[in-house]
């Protein structure tokens, strides 16, 4: 009998997962899609990093021509607006790119070639999915009452019911709220936008269709009417209340995303706001870790893959710690109260000044492409820390 993986959710984070196992298992193995097609997503548009076109590339073989299907646009960087008085570009890693993309039309497109490239092994079970358990040699899944048995279930369910059991609450972020808003494309980058607010910041992810903004504030200091009005300001529009979408969070990430037979992954692994799409990055490099395991258990083992993750997690928030700490153009509460949370966060780190030291000793040996654990290269860090005008890294 085949041996059998099932990735609960068909998000992003599922796809990823996807779109990682199947170029990388054998036919020995089916690859089973999970979902309740009748569920509706988000759908804000996403922003990535040159590690998800890596996936796209590995998976589907993904060339500039498919763009058009994704309603996605190119990406070189991030330009921060009015964090600074000069904006400025903090490019992608290497000679990379990345993509924006429209998160409706994604699981139709690896859907369709996951079909074509990998009829042997990829399958697909829709129904809604009450139950997972755990198991030591395999992990069940309960869809509309049926039971279905597999080797490993990867879990992309979205925000888990309870953060009090297996997370860890993080205080590194001063949001907590987001309203999002689109408006027809315009004059668009290829960059994705972190433009600094009064009552917070904004995102602005450029597809070929429309441009969505996210405003990200804190919703016990300023009030949604605000928000919105200086949002409709910036943009120039008089906002329509019937489109925007709008939404609250709470930081996190799981303590042990790999427990056995069943591995957390997307936002039941972790949340954080996208400052430069970094979760995304640690969805890749978590089932990265799992396929490992998968693959060589003896070297990579169940603490290997959550101690990879967890770090992971500790330099996310120490980065955005980093951004935040040194304030923007604005003198507001906001952002009073976030520069003295990243500073305290940063005061107590320890990793602030390893990643300072390993940062300048690969600049020093010519290696100014090779990423490090602050999802930016030695060269892309260099910038942001001058342009912040921070300059940790300055001899």
């Amino acid at each position: 009998m085949k041996k059998r993986i099932a990735v609960v959710g068909a998000g992003t984070a599922g796809l990823i997962s996807l779109g990682n196992l199947l170029p990388k298992v054998t036919n020995s193995w089916d690859i089973v899609s999970i979902y309740d097609p009748n569920k509706p997503i988000l759908g804000i548009g996403e922003s990535t990093n040159p590690n998800f076109v890596r996936v796209l590339q590995e998976a589907v073989q993904f060339t500039v021509e498919d763009m058009h299907e994704l309603d996605a646009t190119l990406k070189f960087g991030t330009k921060y607006k009015r964090w600074r008085e000069n904006e400025f570009v903090n490019p992608l890693f290497g000679a990379g790119f990345a993509i924006h993309f429209n998160n409706f039309a994604l699981r139709e497109f690896f859907f369709k070639k996951f079909y074509q490239r990998f009829p042997q092994k990829f399958k697909e079970i829709h129904g809604d999915v009450s139950q997972i358990i755990p198991g030591h040699s395999s992990a069940k899944v309960i869809v509309d009452g049926k039971t279905e048995e597999f080797d490993y279930v990867i879990d992309c369910r979205g925000f888990p019911p309870d953060l009090s059991v297996g997370y860890i609450k993080s205080d590194c972020s001063p949001v907590n709220h987001c309203v999002v808003y689109s408006v027809p494309p315009e004059n668009q980058e290829s960059f994705t936008e972190h433009i600094a607010m009064k009552h917070g910041w904004m995102f602005g992810v450029p597809l070929t269709t429309r441009t969505t903004y996210g405003y990200l504030y804190n919703d016990t200091m300023s009030k949604k009417e605000d928000v919105v009005a200086e949002l409709g300001k910036y943009l120039n529009v008089d906002i329509d209340q019937t489109k925007l979408i709008e939404y609250k969070f709470t930081a996190y990430y799981a303590r042990t995303p790999l427990e056995g037979r069943v591995l957390k992954n997307g936002n039941r692994a972790l949340f954080f706001e996208p400052l430069s799409a970094s979760s995304i990055y640690i969805y890749v490099s978590l089932i990265d870790s799992f396929i490992d395991h998968l693959i060589s258990p003896g070297t990579c083992t169940v603490e290997n893959v959550n101690e990879i993750f967890v770090l992971s997690s500790i330099g996310l928030e120490d980065m955005l710690s980093y951004i935040y700490h040194g304030g923007s153009t604005f003198n507001t509460k906001f952002w009073g109260y976030a520069s003295k949370l990243g500073k305290d966060r940063l005061a107590k780190s320890v990793k602030l000044q390893t990643m300072v030291k390993e940062y300048n000793e690969l600049y020093e040996k010519g290696l100014l492409t090779q990423g490090k654990g602050w999802f930016f290269t030695p060269t892309s860090m260099r910038l942001m820390d001058e342009k912040f005008g921070y300059n940790y890294l300055k001899k």
